[in-house]
C-alpha cells in the first residue's frame, strides 16, 4: 500500500457495491442498493482532487500520467469484462437482445454508454434486465469526469486554500442545483448524464480541498464518531428504504452523497471511531480492493442467467429467480472479480505485465478495435450463429424498417418524416401514431405511391387527459395544422396501440412476464371513455381542416415472442401452423377499445380493421406466414415487414375510397 492510504475508503467501497449487488441480484430486500453508484462517485471525487492537488502542488502533475495511470487502473478489467461478455451473449442472446449488446458494444470504449441508454428505455424499465451491458453507464460517467474535471482543476492550482474552497462550492452548489431540477425535468437525463451527475463527484472533491490530507484533520471523539454512524446511516437507511419509480437522483441523492462525504471526513480523525475501524477490518478492506472487478462482472452474469431461464415462449424471467442461483451468478462474480484484481489488474497497474507502456497501448487498441468490429458486426443480430431453418423466423427480429420507424419514437408533435413524393397534384397523406404508426409506413408508402400521393410521418403529440399514457390528441396547435395545409394533406391515418392505454395488458402475454395484467373493469370503462372523447375531438378538429380521417385497430397480439418461439419449435420438431391465437379472443380482451374507435368515427371517419387480413377465415391468426416461410411479427404486438405486406389490400381500399370521393 501507498503513503496516506486510507483503508476505510476501500470499506466505503465494500458497502457501495454490496448495496448495488443486492439491489440487482434481489437479495436481502435491498431495494435501493442502486445508491451505492453514488457513493463510488463521491469517493472517486474525493480521491482524483487529492491525487491533482498534492502533485500539481509538489509541481509534478502531468495530465499524460494521470489520463495514463486511470488507463492502466480501468481499462484492463473492462476488456476482459467486455470479452468475457461477448463470448456469453455470442451463445446466449437473440437478435433483438444481441443488437442492443452490439451497441453498448460499440459505445463503452468512446465512453459515450450512458449516452446510449439515455437514448434508450429508462434503468428501471423492465427492458433493463435483458441489457448485460447497461451497469457500463455509471462507468462512462466516471471516465467523462477523469477526461474533463483535470483541466477545470489545474486551474485552481495556484489558487490557495480559500479560493479552492470557494470554486469547488459553487460549483458543487451549481450542479446540484442543475441535477434536483433535472430530476424533475427529465428524470432520465438526470440519472445518465454527467452534468446532472457532477455534483456527487463535486461532494467529495469538497472533502479533499477543505480537509486537505496530513493538514487539516476531523476532531477526534465523540465528534468524529456522530459524523462516521451518521454518514453510515445515511447510506445504508436509503438502500434499504428506497424503491424504483421514485424520482431519482434529485433530492434523494443528497443522505447517499452527504453520507459518504460524512464517512470521508470522520476517516481523517487521528483517532478513528469505531464506524471507521470496522470500514477498515480485512473482510470490507478485501472486498473494496476487488469492488471494481465484482461490479463489472457481477451485472452481466445475472443478466446472462435469466436469459439461461428463458421459457420456450421466449418471454422474459421475472425477476423473482430462485434465490439460490441469483447467490451462485454473485459468488462466481465474486471470484471473477479477484481473479481480475489478482492477475490482470494488479500485475499491469505494478508493471509486472505489459510494462512497456507501447506494448500496453498497442494491446489495448487491438482489444478496443477488436471488441468494435465484434460490435458492428452484430449489430444485424449476427443471425448466423443460429441453425438456417431457426434463422429464417429470427431474421424477423431485427429486419430493417422504414427510416421513418426508427426515427418516430423520437418526434414530437409537430415534426414530420417524408417517406414518399408523390405528383405535385396529388395531395398527401399523414400518418399520426406511435411505434405501430412506424411499422405500417413502408407498405403504405407503398400503396400510397401508387395513387400518386406523398407520404408523412409524425407522431402524435399527446398531453395527458386522466392518466398516463399515449392518446390521440386533437391537433390544434397551429404548427401541425399550417403543416397540413402546406402540405396539401388530403387524409389523416391514425395507429397506434390502443390496447395497452385503455385495457392494460393480456393475462398470460409477454407482458404478464413483467408483472403487467389486466386493468379492473372500471378503469377499463373510464379509460375507453377518455379515448373515445379524445378521439372524436381529434378527428372533428381534423375534418374542419378539411381533410379525411381513418382510424386502425390494433393488429392481433400473441402471447409470444413470434420469431424466437417458431424458431424453438422448428428446433424441437413441433408444427409452427399451429402457433398463434383466435381472433374471437383478441376481440374479447379489446372490447372496450374497439368500442371506442367504433363510436368515435362514425359518421366521422372510415375505421380499418386488420385483424381479418392477418387471420384465416376460421378465425384463427397464424404467427407464421405460410408462403414467407417466416414471421409475421417482428415481436408480440408488432408486425415484420412480412406481416405488414398483409395489409396492402386494407391501404389500396382506402385510398380507392378517397379517389371516388374526390371524384
Amino acid at each position: 500500500m501507498h503513503d496516506g492510504y486510507r483503508p476505510e475508503i476501500d470499506g466505503l467501497r465494500a458497502v457501495a457495491v454490496l448495496g448495488v449487488v443486492a439491489y440487482h441480484a434481489g437479495l436481502a430486500r435491498v431495494t435501493g442498493g442502486f445508491v451505492g453508484v453514488d457513493v463510488f462517485f463521491v469517493i472517486s471525487g474525493y480521491l482524483i482532487t487529492s491525487l491533482i492537488l498534492r502533485e500539481g502542488d509538489a509541481g509534478r502533475f502531468s495530465l499524460r500520467a494521470f489520463w495514463g495511470r486511470r488507463i492502466r487502473r480501468l481499462a484492463p478489467a473492462m476488456i476482459l469484462m467486455l470479452a468475457g461478455s461477448a463470448i456469453l451473449a455470442h451463445l446466449l442472446l437473440y437478435p433483438l437482445e444481441f443488437k442492443a449488446f452490439a451497441r453498448a458494444l460499440i459505445a463503452q470504449p468512446f465512453l459515450l454508454a450512458n449516452v446510449l441508454f439515455y437514448l434508450q428505455d429508462p434503468y428501471f424499465a423492465p427492458a433493463s434486465a435483458t441489457m448485460p451491458l447497461l451497469h457500463t453507464w455509471s462507468l462512462a460517467v466516471e471516465e467523462q469526469f477523469y477526461l474533463v474535471y483535470p483541466l477545470t482543476l489545474l486551474l485552481l492550482i495556484r489558487a490557495g486554500d480559500r479560493g479552492r474552497i470557494g470554486w469547488i462550492t459553487g460549483a458543487f452548489l451549481a450542479t446540484a442545483a442543475l441535477g434536483i431540477a433535472l430530476a424533475v425535468i427529465d428524470r432520465h437525463a438526470a440519472f445518465y448524464l454527467l452534468p446532472a451527475r457532477a455534483w456527487e463527484f463535486l461532494a467529495g472533491a469538497l472533502v479533499a480541498v477543505t480537509l486537505p490530507a496530513g493538514r487539516r484533520r476531523c476532531p477526534s471523539g465523540s465528534v468524529a464518531a456522530l459524523t462516521a454512524w451518521a454518514g453510515l446511516a445515511a447510506i445504508l437507511v436509503p438502500m434499504i428504504v428506497y424503491r424504483e419509480g421514485m424520482i431519482f437522483p434529485g433530492t434523494a441523492a443528497l443522505p447517499p452523497v452527504l453520507g459518504a462525504a460524512a464517512v470521508l471526513i470522520a476517516g481523517t480523525a487521528a483517532r478513528p471511531p469505531l464506524a471507521i475501524r470496522l470500514l477498515s477490518t480485512r473482510p470490507m478492506v478485501w472486498l473494496g480492493l476487488v469492488s471494481y472487478g465484482f461490479y463489472l462482472w457481477h451485472w452481466p452474469l445475472l443478466v446472462f442467467q435469466n436469459q439461461l431461464l428463458v421459457d420456450p415462449l421466449g418471454i422474459r424471467p421475472t425477476p423473482d429467480a430462485p434465490v439460490l442461483e441469483r447467490i451462485v451468478a454473485v459468488l462466481v462474480a465474486l471470484f471473477l472479480a479477484w481473479a481480475s484484481y489478482r492477475y490482470v489488474e494488479l500485475p499491469i497497474r505494478r508493471r509486472h505485465l505489459l510494462a512497456r507502456r507501447r506494448t500496453l497501448v498497442a494491446a489495448m487498441a487491438m482489444a478496443v478495435c477488436a471488441m468494435i468490429g465484434y460490435g458492428v458486426a452484430g449489430e444485424a443480430g449476427w443471425l448466423r450463429r443460429f441453425p438456417a431453418a431457426e434463422d429464417r423466423y429470427l431474421v424477423q427480429e431485427t429486419a430493417p424498417t422504414n427510416r421513418c420507424g426508427h426515427w418516430l419514437n423520437g418526434l414530437i408533435g409537430g415534426d414530420f418524416c417524408r417517406v414518399a413524393d408523390g405528383r405535385p397534384e396529388g395531395g398527401g397523406v399523414l400518418l399520426m401514431g406511435d411505434s405501430h404508426a412506424g411499422m405500417v409506413a413502408r407498405v403504405l408508402a407503398d400503396v400510397v405511391r401508387r395513387h400518386g400521393l406523398s407520404l408523412d410521418v409524425t407522431r402524435l403529440k399527446c398531453p395527458a387527459i386522466g392518466f398516463g399514457g399515449q392518446l390521440p390528441c386533437a391537433p390544434g396547435d397551429r404548427v401541425l395544422a399550417d403543416e397540413i395545409r402546406r402540405r396539401d394533406i388530403r387524409l389523416v391515418v391514425l395507429v397506434g396501440r390502443w390496447d395497452r392505454i385503455v385495457e392494460g395488458t393480456e393475462p398470460g402475454g409477454v407482458d404478464a412476464a413483467l408483472g403487467l395484467g389486466p386493468l379492473p373493469e372500471d378503469e377499463r370503462i373510464r379509460r375507453a371513455k377518455l379515448l373515445e372523447t379524445a378521439l372524436t375531438e381529434t378527428i372533428d378538429r381534423l375534418r374542419q381542416l378539411g381533410v379525411q380521417v381513418a382510424v386502425m385497430k390494433q393488429v392481433p397480439l400473441m402471447p409470444f415472442l413470434p420469431p424466437r418461439y417458431l424458431a424453438s419449435r422448428v428446433r424441437e420438431g413441433q408444427p409452427v401452423a399451429e402457433a398463434g391465437r383466435s381472433l374471437a379472443s383478441q376481440r374479447a380482451f379489446n372490447r372496450h377499445v374497439d368500442a371506442a374507435i367504433d363510436h368515435a368515427a362514425q359518421g366521422r371517419a372510415a375505421v380499418l380493421d386488420p385483424g381479418p387480413l392477418l387471420c384465416d377465415p376460421d378465425g384463427f391468426c397464424r404467427a407464421a406466414d405460410p408462403i414467407a416461410g417466416t414471421s409475421r411479427y417482428r415481436d408480440e404486438d408488432h408486425l415484420s415487414p412480412v406481416g405488414s405486406a398483409l395489409l396492402i389490400p386494407l391501404f389500396e381500399h382506402l385510398l380507392t375510397d378517397l379517389a371516388d370521393r374526390k371524384g
